[in-house]
């Protein structure tokens, strides 16, 4: 009879086999599974040497966004938001801003339906936006109604455009703003958020990136792109062009992966919007020269920054909990009845 020391053994030594077998077929080409996407054959051709340090006088900005929820029940979440900027010129900082407010998202029935109210509450920063169909396609998670706390990430992400679409009327000609995530207009509202922040970057002729932490795209055979390209890539700071032709209109970018410091183990895709002239080879000079720092060799530290700073922590979350708890007296027992309709989860997870 078989141990459960030997038995844990076969089944580690089959998981390795199963991930070696599917590693072995890279793929030749990313599959988008649209056919919106025209797919290039891989080929050495497209690996590019980012040469040079960059030019000293392009500001680059980079901007990124954090949430933390506050108190939630079934029909409504309370979200504080923090969006914060960072520009650098020749690899140092020039200026930071942090912006604040708090979401709420709230259920109300109109007709037969259920839909979501956000009203936001500005500490230094104030942003509109309209309500939400609880069954909003674009944020539902199969069949299930959207949970009421995914409308503050929403909220969080139309700020992370509304914002860069202001800081780019007080930016220069060739300047580059770098948003964390892609420049896919995939959920309600995006699009016009989007199209409000490049129509800024074509009246000041600069450029709109956006660099992705993790790649979910896929070679025909089922292999991580980012992997696929690795296996066949250069020892040096690469980009790797093209890799489709793109004919999404709610995603008017040029899509690369990029690899910005030659002793780095990550791979990360760039996006650049294309309805304007820019150098790649520029904007991967000076993604390159922010990605030196020994915490994180190869992504930008103004990234890492700008992640690090826009977080709000649990501490502070809990903190103004207790501060409307104690604002709310009485009330809040009736808050509370709502709240404990959700939070039974973290009861358990306590019980030892």
């Amino acid at each position: 009879m078989i141990n459960k020391k030997q038995k844990m053994k076969d089944i580690i030594k089959n998981i390795l086999d199963d991930i070696n077998i599917k590693a072995q077929d890279k793929g030749t080409y990313c599959d988008f599974s649209s056919e919106l996407y025209k797919p290039s054959r891989f080929t050495g051709k497209n690996f590019h040497n980012i040469e040079g340090d960059g030019d000293s006088s392009i500001r680059i900005a980079f901007i990124d966004g954090g949430n933390n929820e506050i108190i939630s029940s079934p029909d409504f979440s309370l979200h504080m938001i923090r969006i914060y900027e960072v520009i650098y010129r020749n690899n140092k900082r020039q200026s930071s801003n942090k912006y604040e407010f708090y979401c709420l998202a709230s259920a109300y029935r109109e007709g037969d339906k259920i839909f979501y109210n956000v009203k936001t509450y500005p500490i230094n920063y104030d942003i509109k936006i309209g309500s939400f169909d609880s069954f909003d396609k674009t944020l539902m998670t199969g069949s299930h109604r959207v949970a009421v706390s995914k409308i503050c990430e929403s909220a969080r992400k139309l700020a992370e455009f509304d914002i860069a679409s202001r800081l780019a009327e007080s930016m220069d000609k060739e300047d580059i703003i770098v948003m964390d995530g892609d420049l896919l207009a995939s959920k309600t509202y995006e699009k016009g958020f989007f199209n409000k922040l490049y129509s800024k970057a074509e009246e000041r002729g600069i450029a709109v990136c956006g660099l992705s932490k993790t790649t979910h795209l896929f070679t025909e055979t089922g292999v991580s792109l980012v992997s696929a390209l690795r296996s066949m890539a250069p020892d040096y700071a690469w980009y790797y062009y093209p890799i489709a032709e793109n004919n999404n209109p709610a995603h008017p970018a040029d899509i690369y992966i990029v690899k910005l410091h030659k002793s780095s183990g990550y791979c990360f895709k760039l996006e650049v919007y294309n309805k304007i002239r820019y150098s790649i080879n520029k904007i991967a000079c000076l993604l390159k020269a922010n990605s030196t720092d020994p915490v994180f060799p190869g992504y930008p530290y103004g990234l890492i920054e700008a992640d690090r700073l826009a977080r709000v922590s649990n501490s502070e979350s809990e903190y103004i909990r207790m501060k409307i708890k104690s604002a709310a007296g009485k009330i809040w027992k009736d808050i509370e009845k709502s709240i404990h309709a959700v939070d039974a989860h973290s009861v358990l997870d306590n019980i030892g």
